[in-house]
């Protein structure tokens, strides 16, 4: 099982006041805010995960590769973009990349809690039309590049199996599932187990976190 995540990372410029921090402070997590490159490098070496939420003007445009300080934040933790302008970055990319969301200046602060508490719990928080699209792309991907020997292709599953697949990136529930698809939710956690097991996943996070992997 995985680890929970117990601390949030702001990492901001200097003059960057946000109320998202004290926001947190309310939540189960130890929060800190980080300003400098040397404080993110010690945070990026813990071994318990982390979520990491970088400042949007941090970071330039994601449309090839990625800094090297954020692929190695990549490796181990949660990060998503903060602050952020809705013209600014392609959200598809960022899930292509294995960012977990992008939280807009100017969001209503619960909107953005609620984000980050999404997050916290190892799912993706982006708008549902930029999940489907880019989960559609993902499938695509996989279809056009699969090996039978590679565990993490999408060959092996039924139509119905990619179709929960697609809800689970979506963050539906097994009730949900269930209502969407006019199946019990005993048949649903059937289609999952199998889905698991021929994916050799064990959770939802690392689920959807394998099919986003091969992307990169």
């Amino acid at each position: 099982m995985e680890k929970p995540v117990k601390c949030i990372c702001f990492y901001r410029p200097d003059k960057l006041q946000s109320p998202l921090p004290a926001l947190c402070q309310g939540l189960e997590c130890q929060v800190v805010e980080l300003t400098r490159e040397q404080e993110l490098a010690v945070y990026g070496q813990c071994s318990d995960p982390i979520l990491f939420l970088v400042a949007a003007q941090l970071l330039p445009k994601i449309n090839g590769s990625l800094p090297g300080w954020l692929e190695n934040l990549l490796d181990h933790h949660l990060v998503a973009i903060y602050d952020a302008s809705e013209l600014h970055y392609n959200p598809i990319n960022l899930i292509h990349h294995g960012l977990r969301g992008v939280l807009y200046h100017g969001s209503k602060l619960d909107q953005s809690l609620t984000g980050i508490q999404t997050m916290l719990q190892g799912n993706l928080w982006f708008k549902r039309i930029h999940m489907e699209q880019a989960l559609s792309e993902l499938i695509k991907e996989h279809q056009q590049h699969q090996t039978p020997s590679d565990g993490r292709n999408l060959d092996k599953l039924t139509e119905r199996e990619i179709g929960i697949v697609r809800l689970v990136a979506l963050g539906s529930s097994n009730k949900e599932i269930a209502r969407q698809l006019f199946i019990s939710e005993y048949t649903v956690k059937a289609h999952l187990a199998s889905v698991f097991r021929k994916t050799e996943t064990h959770t939802r996070a690392e689920l959807v976190g394998k099919l986003a992997s091969t992307q990169q």
